[in-house]
């Protein structure tokens, strides 16, 4: 009897039906032949083979362009990326990948599936550069056929500096933990505070020709504030920026108007701004910051709740210019770290003026009637942070 045993692609077979195929097929022609089919069957069977097995190979690679990074650009970490890719089929895979030229480690690779002829890259990568030196930047794709084409630049990584923001949550000079009873200013009740975060946007160091940076991060403050000793270390943000020496930092307490106007399902889960509950709809504006607790106005311990506080900023109105005074070196492979103190007593009390909380309509704000509020408050989280 005679059998068929399908094997691998060779040269010479049909690009469109697989290697296994057109042997099946043949297998399948001189079987018939042995079984005396019909003369006009067998001439069909054997026209269709025949023009099965003229059905070459495609050999035509993907063809890959990079428009950025150009050669020789120089990062600290994170870049952009920007290519488009075709093939006369489609795109089957595609890699991405970063090399160390001096030991061929591979820093950074990433690997997708697209399936189309027309593969557009657009994306931002970060890589951890182990030391200041050039590296490949080299993008494959491959198509059905298994036609490899590959595309490559160099580019110069840097090691980068740390700049590290360590936020302090204080009240009257002492470390504040969540849920501690503290007097409320001038008032004469007791408060307590659970949630205390805030959007920071474009942190930059300022100095002779420093990079303009963005980057953006939501700082859940009352994280690092839930026991003394963790109150006492804060919470620390930080980010890799290229060496030099500051004068001062500067960031947005909120987002800029350009991200605002966007809402969180526009960003991917990874991005701070993806988080629905940091977003309002009546107001189309992202929360900048959240200061949230109880007070007790009748000095009832029994009874914390005549004060629910919810004291939300933000819209566009909201965005302050932040300045911390402070200066140093920001050295490449070493963490500067900066300490940002936030009196909390300073907040509610402040230029002889106490947010009055025995006023219902400052308690909670959540309607855009409320806008004096949300300035005020605004303008009292912008001044104790710029008292550093």
């Amino acid at each position: 009897m005679l059998q068929c045993h399908p094997e691998g692609k060779q040269s010479g077979d049909a690009g469109i039906f697989p290697a296994s195929f057109l042997r099946v097929a043949r297998c399948i022609f001189l079987k018939y032949m042995n079984m005396h089919f019909s003369a006009t069957r067998l001439l069909a069977l054997a026209a269709l083979i025949f023009l099965l097995a003229c059905n070459k190979d495609d050999t035509t690679p993907p063809d890959i362009s990079i428009t950025e990074p150009t050669e020789g650009f120089e990062t600290f970490g994170s870049f952009r990326v920007v290519a488009h890719i075709h093939d006369n089929k489609k795109v089957q895979a595609v890699q991405i990948k970063v090399t160390d030229l001096a030991d061929g480690t591979v820093l950074f690779e990433s690997q997708t599936t697209p399936d189309v002829a027309d593969v557009d890259i657009d994306q931002v990568i970060s890589v951890d550069f182990p030391r200041t030196d050039d590296y490949e930047l080299k993008i494959s794709a491959a198509d059905p056929d298994n036609n490899i084409q590959s595309a490559s630049v160099l580019i110069r990584g840097r090691l980068a500096a740390h700049l590290a923001l360590n936020f302090k949550l204080q009240y009257d000079g002492q470390p504040m933990v969540m849920f501690e009873d503290y007097a409320y200013p001038e008032m004469g009740f007791n408060f307590f505070l659970t949630r205390v975060s805030m959007y920071v946007s474009n942190v930059q160091p300022v100095g002779n020709n420093y990079p303009t940076l963005e980057n953006i991060g939501l700082l859940r403050l009352e994280e690092a504030h839930q026991d003394a000793a963790s109150a006492a270390a804060g919470y620390t943000y930080e980010l890799e920026v290229p060496p030099g020496f500051f004068e001062s930092i500067q960031f947005g307490l909120g987002i800029p108007p350009e991200l605002n106007a966007q809402k969180p399902a526009d960003f991917p889960t990874s991005n701070p701004l993806s988080k629905s509950g940091e977003y309002w709809d009546s107001w189309n504006s992202y929360i900048f910051t959240k200061v949230e607790g109880k007070a007790d106005l009748n000095n009832d311990p029994a009874d914390f709740n005549e004060a629910l506080m919810a004291l939300h900023m933000g819209s566009d109105n909201a965005f302050r210019d932040i300045t911390i005074h402070q200066s140093g070196p920001l050295i490449e492979g070493q963490t500067t770290t900066v300490e940002v103190v936030l009196d909390m007593k300073d907040f509610f009390f402040q230029n002889g003026e106490v947010y009055d909380l025995t006023n219902p309509d400052n308690v909670q704000i959540h309607s855009i009637l409320q806008m004096d509020q949300v300035n005020d408050l605004s303008d009292r989280m912008k001044h104790i942070l710029e008292s550093n």
